[in-house]
């Protein structure tokens, strides 16, 4: 109960830790996914705080009752735990290879809380994983900053756009993945980890209560191991939570990243037809300038340029309605994840030992 107790309290800190985000600057699907995150960090660290306070007074109570055991005579304690009703418990059972007397952790509860993976203390492998994990995280920011930071013939074909339809394209859908993906990504991996946690803090409630059976009979002990029975299908229920969450996180993350590689080839379509586009523009009113036949000259290369720009026009109703569906999947994740949380509240109301209201001399 000790134990457990300090892992709980460990995974509170872990929690608040290693699943911030910052939501100050993102776009319209990081909006979406980040404007409840600070909702579902709470939530799940109140979970965690109802864990380590349920196994904090668990482990105090038990404390006395052995005390109790130890200083009243085997008979008289036998008669008074006669004195209270019984309960569904059934005696314990030794965990297997067990004699009842093993009270070694099943499981290391503290060690599942692992951080994410940290930068390179090496500045030189820091700097290159940096851009890596960008541009994993978002090809399109940072294919369209590098190009533009070099000069690229690019930067004519974003002129060339916002001439072409008074508006910055490129821009726009920047804006639509803009967001810290690879810490939101990470916080799937904290999810992880906190439902790992439960599940190993669950195991070692169940062999501890198993073995303790061994010796501890009567009315007391089986009241004992319902609550302690009830309370790890509390933690089953804090498992499943963490498990959807980082279902649902991750595969947010996947589908904007799966956009992004989208928007990129279709970036990479915009910028060379726009290139194509403007010069086509400047090579027809050149002709069409020439006094004697420019204008009938000028025609098919107008009408070219008229077809290019259709084709420019096609592929971004094309981008949006990829954009479109993928914010609709982030939306029903959403959804999920509403619905998911709740599970974090399955412990509320669920009595501490130690509660005014708990009065027994055997077990309290």
């Amino acid at each position: 109960m000790s134990r457990g107790a300090e892992g709980a309290t460990h995974a509170v800190a872990y929690t608040g830790s290693n699943a911030q985000i910052d939501k100050a600057v993102g776009g319209q699907l990081w909006d979406m996914v980040a404007g409840s995150h600070d909702e579902y960090v709470e939530a799940a660290k109140k979970a965690l705080g109802k864990v380590q306070s349920v196994l904090h007074s668990s482990q105090a109570e038990l404390s006395k009752s052995a005390t109790y055991y130890r200083q009243t005579d085997k008979g008289e304690a036998a008669k008074m735990d006669a004195a209270y009703p019984g309960s569904k418990g059934g005696g314990g059972s030794p965990s297997e290879g067990s004699n009842g007397s093993d009270f070694a952790d099943a499981q290391d509860a503290s060690a599942a809380l692992k951080a994410p993976a940290g930068d390179s203390d090496n500045p030189l492998i820091a700097y290159g994983q940096g851009h890596v994990d960008e541009y994993k995280m978002n090809p399109v920011q940072k294919v369209l900053g590098t190009v533009l930071d070099l000069g690229s013939p690019s930067t004519v074909a974003v002129e060339a756009v916002k001439l072409l339809f008074g508006v910055d394209i490129f821009g726009e859908i920047n804006n639509w993945i803009l967001g810290d993906w690879s810490k939101y990504q990470d916080c799937a991996g904290v999810w992880d980890c906190l439902g790992s946690f439960c599940d190993a803090v669950a195991a070692n409630l169940k062999k501890g209560t198993g073995n303790v059976g061994v010796t501890w009979e009567g009315n007391a002990y089986d009241a004992a191991k319902v609550y302690f029975e009830e309370f790890g299908k509390k933690l089953d229920d804090f498992k499943e939570t963490f498990e959807s969450l980082r279902t649902c996180y991750d595969s947010a993350a996947r589908e904007v990243f799966q956009l992004a590689e989208v928007l990129k080839a279709g970036v990479v379509f915009l910028a060379d037809m726009a290139i194509i586009w403007m010069a086509n523009m400047a090579a027809a009113t050149a002709i069409n300038a020439i006094p004697i036949g420019g204008q009938v000259a000028s025609v098919a290369m107008f009408a070219l340029a008229a077809a290019q720009a259709v084709m420019i026009i096609t592929r971004f109703a094309e981008l949006v309605k990829a954009f479109d569906a993928t914010m609709m999947a982030i939306t029903l994740l959403g959804a999920g994840l509403s619905a998911a949380v709740n599970g974090f509240y399955a412990a509320d109301g669920f009595p501490e030992a130690d509660s005014s209201a708990y009065d027994n001399r055997v077990v309290n």
